[in-house]
């Protein structure tokens, strides 16, 4: 999360945001999810994709899918996050403001299952990560699918 939401969020949030991100199960899951909705190095990374063939996003897109830490591990992690972010002490109001940081932080952690289980789909015709495909086919209505999980419409 490096887009600039320290300028939008409150220091609540701020603080329990910054407790999550530095923990080792955050790293090992890494949220797809958020990588799509709150990181500009990730859109850089992706845009850069094709001076390398897609090779630095495939990569990165093989870590998130590795089999340790499992899907169910993460996923019950992140369900807790979610649950902690929407709590008084931490974001609820900077979710009760509609702070759209705020928003596509929970809809992140909230969409963690189902973004690692679709960033994991292959084409098996191709062998590609669908993702991938629809980045490199530079079709806006390809990419449109990848941002639904996160309410962009």
């Amino acid at each position: 999360m490096d887009l600039s939401i320290s300028y939008s969020l409150s220091n609540d949030c701020l603080l329990y945001i910054s407790t999550f991100l530095t923990t080792s199960l955050f790293q090992s899951c890494l949220p797809l999810s958020l990588l799509l909705t709150t990181s500009t190095s990730f859109r850089d990374l992706v845009k850069s994709g094709p001076e390398d063939d897609y090779a630095s996003v495939n990569e990165l897109l093989a870590y998130i899918n590795s089999p340790k830490p499992g899907i169910q591990e993460c996923g019950d992690y992140f369900k807790g996050l979610e649950i902690g972010f929407a709590e008084k002490k931490h974001c609820a109001a900077d979710l009760k403001e509609r702070n759209p940081s705020a928003i596509e932080i929970r809809n992140g952690l909230g969409n963690y299952e189902v973004m690692r289980q679709a960033g994991g789909l292959v084409d098996p015709d191709k062998g590609h990560y669908c993702y991938l495909e629809a980045v490199a086919a530079g079709r806006p209505d390809d990419m449109y699918l990848w941002s639904l999980p996160a309410g962009i419409s």
